[in-house]
C-alpha cells in the first residue's frame, strides 16, 4: 500500500489503543472519517475493540458532463447543386461593374452567406466539453444508465448488484469498442489528416486551451477578454510605423522588361481546389468545404473581384480583416502572452487571391534566385540545405582548410519589414508596376482581432511585415534578400 498514492485517513483506535481498520483516500479534503454515532449500529451492539466508522463524502451534484446544446451547420448535407445553379443565376459582372471594389467586395460575401443559409441545413447537437473525440448519445445513455444502478444496488440485494455489474460490462465494452475503432481511423487517416492525429496524441499529453491567469508585463489577466486584450496590445507592439511618406508611383520605376501578373479563371479554381478542405472559416464566415463544393462556379466573380481589384489597384478594405490565433512558441511560461506567436487567418477570398498570385510571382521570381537559397523554394527545404553543407564540409576537410559557419535569425523579421521598401525592390525583379501596386494594396491598411471561443479583441493596425500564416506573405522577403545577380545578397534597408 507504501507504493500506492493514498493517504490513510482513519486513526481512530479501539480500547487497546489500536487501529484496526484501514481508510485509504486519493483525496482527503472531500471525505471526513469519525466514529459512528450510533446511526449504523446501536451503542449496545457495539464492539469496543472493533469500533464502527462513519465516512462523510462532500461531493459535487452538478453534472460531470457539462452538457451545452450549439447550432451547427451539416456541410456534408449541403445542397450545392442547387447553389451553383443560384450562383450561376446572378450576373456577378454587372452587379460588380456598378459598384466600387469595397462595395463588390460586401456584395459577394453577403451572396455568399445568403446562399449557404438556404441550401446548407443545421442541427442542433450536444456539446460535451469533458468528453473525449469518440463519444457518443450511446455511450451517454449506457453510462447513466451504469451510475443509476451503482446507487441502487446494495450487498443485500444480489439481483440489484448483478443488473450493475451488467449495465458497467455494457458500458465499458461499448467505450473500447469506439475507442479502439477511434485509434483505427486515426491511424488510416494520418497522411490525408495530420491534424486529428495530433489532436489524439494530445490527449494526455497537455491541453490546447490557453491558463485561466495571463501576464503581459505588469498586467494580470483573468478572464478571456481581458487576455484577448493583453495579446491584442502584445502582438500591435511588435509592428514598428514607417515614418516617411511615400509615394508609390514616384518611388517605384519598373525596368524595361517588366512584367505583370497575368491571372486567368483556371488560376483561381486551381488555388480553390488547393484549399484544405477541413480548414477554419476566416472573419467572413466563409468555409472552403463550401468554396471547393462550388469551385467551377464560385471561381468567376473570384476571378471578376481580383481584376477589378488589380486593375483600379485597390484591394477592399474588409477583405484585408484577419482573424489571430495566438500560439504558444514551446519555450517559457505559458502564462505570459510574450511567448505565444500569431497564426493570421484571411477571408476566403484573400485566401484565394493569396495563393493564386502566389503562384505567378514564384514562376517569374524563382529562376532569379540564388541556388544557395533553400528556405520557401519548392523541392527545396531544411534537408537540401544540410546537405549542401555536408558536401561543403567533405570538400573542406579534402583541402584539410577551414569551414566556417554562421547561424543566424532576426527578432520579429516578418513582423518589422518596411513595406515599401521591400515593393519597391521587386523593380529589380522585373515586376510591372500594377503588380507591384496591388501587391503594396495586399500588404498595407491590414486589421487585425484576436479571438478565444466567442470573446474578439479590439481591432489593431499591422502597419509593418507580412500576415503570418499566408501563402504569399513569408515568401515575399525571402525573395527580394537572395536574388541571384545582387553580389551583396544583403537585406539591409527593408527591415526596421
Amino acid at each position: 500500500m507504501l507504493s500506492l498514492p493514498l493517504l490513510q485517513l482513519s486513526n481512530i483506535r479501539n480500547n487497546a489503543s489500536n487501529v484496526l481498520d484501514s481508510v485509504f483516500m486519493n483525496v482527503s479534503d472531500v471525505f471526513d472519517v469519525a466514529t459512528d454515532q450510533y446511526t449504523i449500529i446501536e451503542q449496545s451492539q457495539q464492539d469496543a475493540r472493533h469500533i464502527p466508522y462513519e465516512i462523510k463524502m462532500h461531493c459535487d451534484m452538478s453534472s460531470s458532463a457539462n452538457v451545452e446544446y450549439v447550432t451547427i451547420y451539416q456541410y456534408a448535407k449541403g445542397h450545392y447543386e442547387r447553389m451553383a445553379q443560384q450562383l450561376e443565376a446572378i450576373n456577378f459582372q454587372h452587379e460588380f461593374n456598378n459598384r466600387d471594389v469595397d462595395s463588390a467586395y460586401e456584395f459577394f460575401v453577403q451572396t455568399m452567406k445568403s446562399l449557404i443559409e438556404q441550401n446548407v441545413p443545421k442541427k442542433k447537437v450536444k456539446k460535451y466539453s469533458n468528453k473525449p473525440k469518440w463519444w457518443s448519445d450511446e455511450l451517454q445513455r449506457l453510462k447513466n444508465r451504469r451510475n443509476k444502478l451503482y446507487k441502487r444496488k446494495s450487498e443485500s440485494e444480489l439481483g440489484s448488484v448483478a443488473e450493475y455489474e451488467e449495465a458497467h460490462k455494457a458500458f465499458s465494452e461499448e467505450n473500447d469498442r469506439r475507442y479502439k475503432e477511434h485509434i483505427r481511423i486515426v491511424q488510416e487517416n494520418v497522411k490525408s489528416d495530420p491534424a486529428e492525429f495530433w489532436k489524439f496524441a494530445k490527449l494526455n499529453g497537455g491541453t490546447e486551451k490557453y491558463p485561466d491567469r495571463m501576464i503581459y508585463e505588469d498586467r494580470v489577466g483573468t478572464s478571456t477578454e481581458e487576455i484577448i486584450d493583453m495579446f491584442a496590445d502584445y502582438f500591435e507592439s511588435l509592428y514598428v510605423a514607417d515614418t516617411e511618406n511615400w509615394n508609390f508611383d514616384e518611388n517605384y520605376v519598373p525596368i524595361s522588361r517588366a512584367e505583370d501578373v497575368n491571372l486567368s479563371l483556371f488560376d483561381i479554381e486551381a488555388a480553390i481546389h488547393s484549399l484544405d478542405w477541413k480548414g477554419g472559416a476566416g472573419p467572413d464566415e466563409i468555409k472552403p468545404f463550401v468554396i471547393k463544393m462550388c469551385a467551377s462556379v464560385v471561381a468567376w466573380p473570384m476571378w471578376l473581384l481580383f481584376q477589378k481589384s488589380f486593375d483600379c489597384g485597390k484591394i477592399a478594405a474588409a477583405s484585408k480583416v484577419s482573424r489571430i490565433v495566438a500560439v504558444y512558441k514551446k519555450k517559457g511560461s505559458k502564462t505570459d502572452v510574450k511567448n505565444y506567436r500569431v497564426i493570421a487567418i484571411q477571408t476566403m477570398l484573400m485566401k484565394v487571391h493569396d495563393v493564386a498570385v502566389k503562384r505567378e510571382l514564384s514562376k517569374m521570381i524563382q529562376p532569379q534566385l540564388k541556388s544557395a537559397q533553400h528556405g520557401f523554394r519548392d523541392k527545396r527545404s531544411v534537408v537540401t540545405n544540410l546537405l549542401g553543407q555536408t558536401t561543403l564540409a567533405h570538400k573542406a576537410f579534402e583541402r584539410n582548410c577551414q569551414l566556417d559557419t554562421f547561424y543566424g535569425d532576426y527578432k520579429a523579421a516578418f513582423d518589422k519589414l518596411i513595406i515599401m521598401v521591400l515593393i519597391i525592390k521587386f523593380a529589380r525583379f522585373g515586376i510591372g508596376k500594377n503588380t507591384a501596386r496591388w501587391l503594396w494594396q495586399y500588404l498595407i491598411g491590414r486589421v487585425n482581432y484576436v479571438q478565444i471561443g466567442k470573446s474578439k479583441s479590439r481591432l489593431y493596425e499591422s502597419p509593418s511585415g507580412v500576415p503570418p500564416g499566408s501563402s504569399l506573405g513569408p515568401m515575399v522577403p525571402s525573395w527580394i534578400s537572395h536574388r541571384a545577380n545582387d553580389d551583396e545578397g544583403s537585406t539591409d534597408g527593408w527591415m526596421h
